[in-house]
Formats: structure tokens, C-alpha cells, sequence
């Protein structure tokens, strides 16, 4: 029976991965814009939805993928799939304008709690 060194037990472990600096996350970014800019151009469809999907693989909430990917779809005659994601782009957008707006709502009121305890003060 073959005997386990610990030394071979390291080299298997899963390697942890090193954060992506600012630099690394702008070029990430860059590529998944051109990839969809070049799959939404006329003709560009013609590759098949797959590289969109490799755009939304990598961020799942990416609505300019979700549209580019419906725009793959349409061109090739895909409608049902082309609506399902114009509709969870619209969905996706949705939530982020209703986020936006929350978050000044929730600005505006910690304002007015601020302009109340500064009158107090000086009173």
C-alpha cells in the first residue's frame, strides 16, 4: 500500500486566487464592452449567442450582454429567447433606477436629520 507524503498532499490543494487590482478589473471590463459591441453590430451575430454568454458568465447582471445576447437571438430568429432577455434586462435596469432612488431618498432623509440635530445644537 503507497504511503502519502504531506509534500504531495500541498501540491493538490486548491490554489486561493489573488484579488484583481484596479488595472486588471478596468481591462476585464474593456474586453466584455468589445465583445458585446462586436456581437451587436450587423453581422456580428452570426457567431452564435455563445460569446455573449461568455460576457454574462463572467457578470451575470450585465445588461448590456443581456441585450446583445437578445440581439444574437433575434437575428437568428430566436424570439421567445430574444424576449425572455430584453425582458430581464428591463428588469435588471428597473432595479438598478429603483436602487438609485432609494438610495437619494434614503440621502435626503439623513439630511434632514442632520439639519435638525445641528438646529438643536445651536439653540
Amino acid at each position: 500500500m503507497a504511503t502519502v507524503n504531506e509534500d504531495d498532499e500541498q501540491e493538490f490543494a486548491p490554489q486561493k486566487k489573488k484579488p484583481l487590482s484596479e488595472d486588471e478589473k478596468r481591462k476585464k471590463k474593456i474586453v466584455v464592452g468589445s465583445l458585446m459591441k462586436a456581437l451587436i453590430r450587423p453581422g456580428g451575430g452570426d457567431s452564435g449567442p455563445s460569446n455573449s454568454d461568455q460576457v454574462l458568465e463572467a457578470n451575470p447582471a450585465h445588461v448590456k450582454g443581456l441585450y446583445g445576447r437578445g440581439m444574437v437571438y433575434m437575428g437568428n430568429g430566436d424570439f421567445e429567447e430574444a424576449r425572455a432577455d430584453f425582458k430581464m434586462e428591463v428588469e435588471k435596469k428597473a432595479r438598478k433606477q429603483f436602487k438609485g432612488l432609494f438610495g437619494k431618498l434614503k440621502l435626503q432623509k439623513l439630511k434632514l436629520i442632520m439639519m435638525k440635530i445641528k438646529s438643536q445644537v445651536k439653540s
